[in-house]
């Protein structure tokens, strides 16, 4: 059996799974680490093992965006996108080129404090439905972006995607 890179799957004891129409019989429905593709896997081809919980040190992007450092745990996922944590000051420096914003209100929660903002460009504001919020972890003081499609990269894979990038703009100039 081929083992595949970076696919993690965790369910709860106390969770019952409900099986998508569209998947196969006797197969699981799979998200990739950092987003991407839904891949269905045979049952049998599954294996238990420990999930690593420990945060990582990397980088984090969007698409071909900015690489800002952060911490990560792999299977902490929202909708298979990665969920970095930032130093405030790599916050500000994301929300920086994200474009204007304007804070909309914070809410102070028992283990984090949420700060809620809208784009400049969304006036009259709704402060019900923020566009962007921004979670501090009170125990830490990371930050942290709901909802964003983020990949991760070890410093390992920052330097391969640096020189695919760098290689990719000559593609063409020659």
């Amino acid at each position: 059996m081929e083992k595949c890179k970076d696919y993690f799957m965790k369910v709860s004891a106390a969770v019952e799974l409900e099986r998508p129409k569209d998947c196969p019989e006797h197969h699981i429905p799979i998200c990739r680490v950092g987003g991407g593709a839904i891949l269905w896997v045979a049952e049998s081809h599954l294996e238990q093992t420990e999930f690593p919980t420990e945060m990582k040190e990397g980088f984090a992007r969007i698409e071909d965006g900015t690489f800002y450092p952060c911490l990560c745990n792999p299977v902490q996922r929202w909708n298979g996108w990665a969920c970095p944590y930032f130093t405030k000051e790599v916050m500000d420096k994301v929300l920086e080129e994200c474009g204007e914003m304007v804070s909309v209100g914070t809410e102070e929660l028992e283990d984090e404090t949420v700060h809620n903002y809208m784009w400049k460009i969304n006036e009259p504001y709704d402060d019900d439905t923020p566009d962007v919020c921004v979670y501090v972890d009170k125990s830490t003081g990371l930050h942290y972006l709901d909802g964003w499609c983020w990949d991760f990269y070890t410093p390992e894979e920052k330097k391969q995607a640096e020189d695919e990038d760098a290689s990719e703009l000559f593609i063409g100039e020659v």
